[in-house]
């Protein structure tokens, strides 16, 4: 296996005596990959976003997870993102949404770039090296908690990564969608926030714990723009499949989350499949698991039955 790890994706404009997590900092990926004697383009790679309530969390908390997916054949990227923390001094957090989603679309387009145009982007430690020479032809990305909020945003609009690799390559033409988001075979949401304002109704105490931090006093446009259920911030074209997975047991989501994605994932599908003559296949699917993995929120990422679903559905969605 290969490891290298604290990978700077993209800076911050940091300022002195601000805690590193609302700086550059934060703004790392860890990369994992099996034994280059076995990495091909066809070996799967899945770019994993951490959870935390959009306040806590570091690719390097993940190490274990992506050991377990790269013994399973597949690359693993650990993005991570400034979070939404303030200090005594500070009124407000200085870092809300559409932050979070936009550091992890950079680190996302940072990955892409290594592979579309070679050696136009800062490659400090090798990373960039090893993404040009795998050049891998089936991406994922897989969020768990709020970061399945970050890689369902993503999904629905290309333009998070789009601006960031054009803002990467700008000395070269802005690359097409096709480029890039023809790689990506499918989202997984784990144990996910997708309805901002149903969870503040679920939850109460949710809302002064890390809700105001992240997206503004209620009422603020940003409960909507950031619920992947609720935000008409979405692409004309969808083009991936999806796996929401869901633990009857998890004790800090309920799965009205879960269930209010998948409707609306599905809403959307039939709506493609109208688009291409009423005929009976779309070009994605959506799946669901809320009924095999018991575990608690937080040790579904530690669950063999996880690992093996993921495995199993990702291994029937590559080409």
């Amino acid at each position: 296996m290969q490891e290298i790890l604290s990978v700077q994706y993209a800076g911050a404009g940091d300022t002195q005596n601000t805690p590193p997590e609302q700086t550059s900092a934060f703004n790392i990926l860890d990369l994992y990959t099996p034994d280059p004697l076995v990495l091909t383009c066809d070996t799967p790679f899945l770019i994993f976003i951490h959870g935390g309530a959009w306040r806590a969390g570091k690719p390097s908390d993940y190490r274990n997870l992506a050991h377990q997916f790269v013994g399973r054949g597949f690359g693993v990227a650990a993005v991570g993102y400034r979070l939404s923390t303030k200090t005594s001094s500070q009124e407000t957090a200085p870092i809300s949404h559409p932050a979070h989603v936009i550091d992890v679309a950079a680190g996302v387009a940072w990955l892409i770039a290594h592979c579309i145009e070679p050696g136009k982007v800062v490659d400090s430690k090798g990373a960039g090296k090893v993404m040009r020479l795998w050049n891998p032809k089936n991406w994922f990305i897989a969020g768990h908690s709020a970061g399945a909020q970050l890689g369902s945003l993503l999904s629905l609009n290309s333009n998070y990564i789009q601006k960031s690799l054009a803002n990467l390559l700008q000395n070269s033409a802005e690359p097409s969608l096709s480029t890039w988001r023809d790689r990506f075979r499918g989202y997984i949401g784990v144990e996910g926030i997708y309805d901002i304002p149903l969870l503040v109704a679920t939850y109460p105490s949710y809302r002064d714990w890390f809700i105001s931090n992240a997206f503004g006093k209620e009422g603020d446009a940003r409960w909507i723009d950031g619920s992947p259920v609720l935000t008409q911030l979405v692409d004309t074209d969808f083009s991936a499949s999806h796996l929401v997975i869901f633990s009857k047991n998890d004790g800090l989501v309920d799965i009205a989350q879960s269930q209010r994605w998948v409707d609306r994932l599905k809403k959307i599908a039939k709506n493609d499949v109208a688009k291409i003559n009423g005929t009976s296949d779309t070009k994605w699917t959506v799946d669901e698991e809320f009924d095999s993995i018991l575990s608690n929120h937080d040790d579904v990422l530690a669950d063999p039955l996880f690992f093996e679903i993921v495995k199993n559905w990702i291994k029937r969605k590559a080409i």
